[in-house]
């Protein structure tokens, strides 16, 4: 992974030494010192990271840790605060903004794990902005960035004293639950925490194969692992983030940073969530009609088309319903558009309730609606048609009282058998022709394709 770093750093000295670093692990780097700032403003969008040498955390590097996280243009850019010793200063960085707190001598591999970590969590801020736009744009509301609420955090401690004490030290700001058994993911779904806290001594291998077992079960697969190797072992340390941890804490552990720590990780998995929701309310509005709730044309199309593929490997055969309201058009001429949505909605609602789970339903646009019926016969699926056609005519209650109006709805029905061959659109066809003949027949009616 490439990507921009700002690295701001008082020591020439130090400066040059992360600098080469850096570069010879393929970043780019531009580097400042604190006063170059007022010359060299950061222009939106040009840095990746900044790596702030914040020194003792004096007065002017927590000003300039906080300048950067209110200026709206760089928020969005995580720093990175190295300091000599977290007694000097850890604190106050977090506090000031900083994602995430180094120790000046912090081992170089760990050091480019976090700025990897740290990018990709940029990349979600970047995307989450850039829809965030887009919806403001559009007039859609934009949930809130980030929620305040108190995170669930399991705490997987060598003993129960000092689960117990970790779980004091979170208490303040986070829901904890210290965990001392062998069993590490007994929980089932609504209870997966939303950080994992585990302590090297917690389990066998050094405790990294409780890292393996969190990011090997789809439950836990994005829940982040806060890693605590025993005092004196950096190499568990480099390990447990190629296993997957998302950050470790070097003992002695102190409260503060702990809380810290876990704090900044819960921060960035609800950024995730919160992106991947996003995607799967994208893919299921591109997919889902809007009106009814039922699948669009698109996935109908496709699904058809893998129904078809199985049904000729299983030797089975399968029916298409297509079904078409009997002059809409004259409900929403005499009543409105919200009252032919209503009808829309109801009809909707009762094909969904009258087929089977296995089957599908939806809405290929105005007022037709397809059905997918794997492995049912024509006679099967003719039936289905006949009830379907006999509890459309109950949607009539969204019309207003004494409409003098009735809904109904005419039926088209082709089957494909395993000796068939065609495609998708050749069964679409085949029904749409059954469609026309039940309208030229004087409509309510179902009609079945006959094969020449």
């Amino acid at each position: 992974m490439s990507g921009t770093i700002l690295l701001i750093e008082p020591d020439i000295a130090t400066r040059n030494r992360l600098s080469h670093f850096l570069r010879a692990a393929f970043f780019r780097v531009v580097e400042l010192d604190h006063q170059d700032l007022t010359q060299h403003p950061i222009c939106p969008g040009s840095y990746d990271l900044v790596l702030l040498g914040a020194g003792d955390m004096t007065s002017e590097g927590l000003t300039l840790c906080r300048m950067l996280k209110s200026d709206p243009d760089t928020a969005l850019v995580p720093v990175i605060a190295v300091v000599p010793a977290w007694a000097d200063g850890g604190v106050a960085a977090f506090a000031s903004g900083a994602e995430d707190v180094l120790i000046r001598d912090t081992d170089r591999t760990a050091l480019l794990a976090r700025v990897r970590s740290l990018i990709r969590m940029k990349l979600v801020h970047d995307e989450l902005d850039f829809r965030d736009r887009i919806a403001e744009d559009m007039g859609a509301s934009i949930a809130c960035r980030f929620e305040n609420t108190p995170g669930r955090v399991l705490i997987a401690a060598g003993s129960k004293i000092m689960a117990g004490r970790w779980a004091e030290a979170l208490s303040a700001h986070q829901t904890c639950t210290a965990h001392c058994m062998q069993e590490l993911l007994s929980f089932n779904g609504a209870d997966v925490p939303d950080v994992i806290v585990l302590h090297q001594e917690f389990s066998g291998d050094g405790g990294l194969a409780g890292i393996v077992e969190i990011r090997s079960r789809l439950e836990t697969r994005h829940t982040p692992v806060l890693f605590v190797p025993r005092p004196g072992e950096a190499a568990p340390m480099t390990m447990a983030l190629d296993l997957g941890a998302n950050d470790y804490v070097v003992p002695p552990v102190h409260n503060d940073e702990l809380a810290e720590r876990v704090g900044s990780l819960l921060r960035r998995k609800r950024l995730s969530d919160r992106l991947r929701r996003g995607l799967r309310d994208q893919l299921k509005s591109a997919l889902t009609d809007p009106l009814t709730g039922l699948h669009n044309r698109r996935y109908a199309l496709a699904h058809l088309d893998r129904q078809l593929s199985a049904a000729r490997a299983q030797k089975t055969p399968i029916s298409l319903l297509m079904l078409d309201l009997d002059r809409f058009k004259s409900i929403n001429d005499r009543f409105g558009h919200a009252v032919g949505d209503a009808v829309l909605r109801e009809v909707g609602t009762r094909l969904a309730s009258a087929v089977r789970n296995i089957d599908l339903v939806a809405r290929l646009g105005g007022e037709e609606f397809l059905v997918v019926m794997p492995g049912a016969s024509e006679a099967d699926a003719g039936r289905v048609a006949e009830r379907i056609r006999r509890d459309v005519r109950r949607a009539g209650s969204c019309l207003p009282k004494n409409a003098g109006q009735t809904i109904t709805l005419s039926a088209g029905l082709a089957v494909a058998v395993p000796e068939d061959h065609f495609e998708a659109e050749e069964l679409i066809a085949r029904a749409d022709q059954a469609l026309y003949a039940s309208k030229q027949s004087g409509r309510d009616r179902v009609s079945i394709h006959q094969a020449a």
